[in-house]
């Protein structure tokens, strides 16, 4: 659907890296990876001064 839209030009799509299914998809359509987005937590109180 999206190659029938005039001006369009760059498409940006996200995906889990534990979808493999998907990544496997998006690679066979022509997209490739641009980055990696990690997110990490923890508590304050674990923390060292």
């Amino acid at each position: 659907m999206l190659h029938e839209l005039d001006g369009v030009e760059t498409i940006y799509t996200r995906t889990s890296s534990q979808n493999e299914h998907m990544l496997r998809v998006n690679h066979s359509l022509g997209y490739t990876d641009l980055y990696t987005y990690m997110a990490v937590q923890k508590k304050i109180a674990d923390l060292q001064p």
